[in-house]
């Protein structure tokens, strides 16, 4: 298991936003992939990321699009989907995670040093945190610190989550 202190970046376990954007030919996959994928998580649009996982299957596959960075500030699309509170949506990517998968997921940290936990508990959804938590109980991520060194539960209070703080 990774401890508390570990960082764990997407741009290192998967494809990221700066490859598409500099590297892939003409920045077209950008366009393809990164532009409709953030939306796609917003919206709880599951149609939208199976269609992209199809049409770019030769590059993607759920693993590698759970732990890649959609965002520049390198968000996950659990991170996305979390904080705008799509819980089935969540519900359905983590239920799509390899047990293999579950800590080099789970445990990625955006620019901030935000996980999806985090996200789900600054916007109070209990729900999510419960996802999430549910799926690896062993892996304590009510401990992982954030952005400015905060807790996901210092979050909930900061945010005056008070469900989630109870959590």
């Amino acid at each position: 298991m990774f401890s508390s202190t570990r960082t764990l970046h997407p741009a290192v376990y998967g494809l990221n936003v700066w490859w598409f954007m500099n590297i892939a030919p003409g920045g077209e996959l950008y366009f393809q992939i990164c532009v409709p994928l953030p939306k796609a998580a917003l919206k709880g649009n599951l149609k939208e990321v199976y269609n992209i996982l199809r049409v770019h299957e030769e590059i993607l596959n759920r693993s590698s699009l759970l732990r890649m960075a959609i965002t520049k500030g390198h968000a996950t699309i659990l991170h996305v989907a979390a904080g705008a509170r799509q819980t089935s949506f969540v519900e359905e990517m983590i239920n799509s995670i390899q047990p293999s998968d579950y800590e080099s997921t789970l445990l990625l940290q955006d620019n901030n040093r935000n996980t999806s936990f985090c996200f789900a508990a600054a916007v109070g959804d209990v729900e999510i945190a419960k996802i999430m938590h549910n799926k690896n109980p062993n892996l304590n991520l009510a401990a992982i610190r954030g952005n400015h060194d905060k807790t996901p539960l210092d979050m909930a209070v900061m945010f005056g989550q008070k469900e989630m703080a109870t959590f």
